[in-house]
């Protein structure tokens, strides 16, 4: 078979054109090669800037001052409970000192007791009392010394005297020996003194006209305290009150209660 012919100029076009597809796909396949150097240079890219950024604020936090401290808290709290510590050992240590000062006069008290008795003067001052005059209605209760030596008294009633039982009372026939008809006298100079002698504290009848001295007789056989309301008169707990108030007399008085 006889091939036709190709003049020059045909041959050339089609060289140029086989040319022209082997540049495209000389190029396709550089570009195709070239896409992960390209990707990996704008990760690359990225990378770096965002490193540059987190350089940036650790530098940044880097220039910061913290002035705050944890131990501060802490000192503060330490602090404060010293003072709390201190304040009440200030008031344990006063507290000792009133005691201690109370304490000294009770001894100073003991010692001039003990030169009065020495000296006679104190039982020549107990064998005047021979009264008790109540602040409550001025009733004379007339009493009668144990011994010389003690603030120990009976109390005359109804011909006989009062003596106690547990937290009962009766007339009894007077007799110095038995100390159920024995009543101590307490002096009370001022509110502290009367406090001491007393159980409740709570109520003070007529406190703002209470007259001091006084003295208050308190059973030896069960503390209860003698008591005059208007007349009726008992034996009953020891407290602030009016009925239980007395004044010693150095008169004697030859009249006895006739209360029950």
């Amino acid at each position: 078979m006889k091939l036709p012919e190709i003049s020059l100029k045909t041959a050339n076009m089609i060289m140029m054109v086989i040319g022209i597809i082997i540049i495209l796909t000389v190029y396709m396949n550089y570009e195709t090669s070239m896409e992960p150097f390209r990707v990996g240079n704008a990760l690359e890219s990225k990378f770096n800037e965002r490193k540059n950024t987190m350089d940036s604020r650790i530098q940044d936090l880097n220039d910061v001052e913290f002035n705050f401290n944890i131990r501060n808290p802490l000192n503060s709290y330490a602090c404060d409970l010293n003072d709390k510590i201190i304040a009440e050992n200030d008031k344990v240590l006063d507290k000792n000192i009133k005691n201690e000062n109370i304490d000294k006069v009770a001894k100073a008290v003991n010692e001039i007791e003990k030169v009065l008795i020495k000296r006679n003067i104190k039982r020549d001052m107990r064998n005047k009392i021979n009264t008790l005059k109540s602040h409550n209605n001025g009733f004379d209760f007339s009493i009668i010394p144990v011994d010389t030596y003690s603030d120990k008294y009976l109390i005359r009633a109804n011909d006989g005297c009062i003596g106690t039982t547990n937290n009962n009372y009766n007339i009894y026939r007077c007799n110095k020996d038995d100390p159920s008809q024995q009543f101590e006298l307490k002096r009370i100079y001022n509110e502290f003194a009367y406090g001491k002698n007393v159980g409740n504290q709570d109520f003070i009848e007529d406190r703002y006209n209470i007259e001091y001295p006084f003295v208050m007789a308190k059973s030896v056989n069960n503390h209860n305290c003698l008591t005059n309301n208007h007349g009726q008169v008992r034996v009953m707990p020891c407290n602030m009150l009016k009925s239980q108030r007395f004044e010693p007399v150095e008169e004697p008085n030859n009249c006895a209660s006739t209360g029950n």
